[in-house]
């Protein structure tokens, strides 16, 4: 009898703390914030900057099938033009040509027509406390609280890099920035670089002067030999692009009496906005400019990261070749005994 009354009071009492702490610990949903589309009172090509470009890119983001990299610079470049035509295509705008002749990749006014009623169409519902249970009612477990996961972060921005090959009196474009070349000379591996139909900056530029490679007075500059150094464009003094300017590449050369002088000037740093580049003039021949290059959308600091690339790619190397020699070593033990 002691026993089974033990048992009921224990019980109860579970049951009442049960019921007290359901009764003064509410359950909350927490529900995640959603960006609605924007208002946008006009048009927006590739080019644009400013805040209704951020919205957009802001809104975009979220869908990461239309705007995988989720970028917000409020500039609008090759990659929020990318996510443009996604969307237009996703919602069934429009689905091929170009800017200019269907308005594939500008927000135009169907475009703005259907962020507009997207806008409308979406409810947000307010989110209530429900309501506290009872404290006679009694309840087994509490109700778990329901916790939306953070949306992941997107990874750093990488850098653009590669090659090209242009001809005399062409337009070439490294990212959004455009140039022209002219003034080809490939029997003196020298060329001519004028900007194009995008304006920009070039980095210490020298005077138009007469140089011992050419008896002709125009700009040159001064470059840098890897990449790698380009870490804070702070340090470096750009120009804006306005005039010629003599490039030369790698096997470019004048001799002075006994001595040979280079006259390669190494790679020409560039900027247009918040985009940083740099071009590297390999070779020039008779089929035009051959070219590397790299862009930085997002203001110019992350190619500090190719050194730390560079220098791992250098260190497995060293790895696996002195991994080679060990082995070679020990075949030569093997033979000598």
């Amino acid at each position: 009898m002691l026993y089974y009354k033990s048992v009921v009071i224990n019980r109860f009492f579970y049951i009442l703390a049960a019921a007290i702490i359901l009764g003064c610990f509410p359950v909350f949903i927490v529900a995640q914030t959603k960006i609605l589309p924007p208002e946008l009172p006009k048009s927006l090509s590739i080019g644009l900057r400013g805040e209704e470009v951020k919205k957009l890119q802001e809104f975009l983001a979220q869908d990461k099938e239309i705007y995988p990299e989720g970028l917000v610079t409020g500039y609008f470049g090759q990659l929020t033009r990318s996510a443009v035509q996604r969307f237009q295509c996703k919602n069934n705008i429009v689905c091929s040509g170009d800017e200019a002749s269907t308005g594939y990749g500008r927000v135009g006014p169907l475009t703005r027509a259907k962020l507009a009623e997207l806008k409308t169409a979406l409810v947000v519902a307010p989110v209530t406390e429900p309501e506290a249970p009872s404290t006679s009612a009694i309840q087994p477990e509490p109700t778990p609280e329901v916790v939306v996961p953070p949306e992941p972060i997107a990874p750093a921005p990488a850098i653009k890099t590669g090659t090209g090959l242009v001809a005399d009196l062409k337009n070439f474009k490294i990212g959004p920035v455009d140039f022209l070349y002219a003034g080809h000379y490939p029997t003196e591996n020298r060329g001519y670089l004028y900007p194009g139909e995008t304006s920009n900056d070039l980095a210490n530029i020298t005077s138009s002067e007469y140089s011992s490679c050419e008896d002709i007075a125009i700009a040159g500059y001064d470059g840098i030999s890897d990449i790698c150094q380009f870490t804070d464009p702070a340090k470096y003094k750009f120009s804006t692009h306005k005039e010629a300017v003599r490039i030369y590449d790698k096997n470019a050369s004048t001799s002075t009496g006994y001595q040979i002088l280079s006259c390669y000037q190494k790679i020409l740093l560039f900027k247009e906005g918040n985009i940083y580049g740099a071009i590297d003039p390999e070779k020039i021949d008779f089929e035009g400019l051959h070219y590397r290059y790299w862009y930085d959308e997002s203001g110019g600091s992350n190619f500090s990261g190719l050194c730390q690339q560079s220098k791992s790619a250098t260190i497995n190397k060293m790895a696996s070749a002195l991994e080679s020699m060990r082995s070679l070593l020990e075949n030569l033990k093997k033979l000598l005994k």
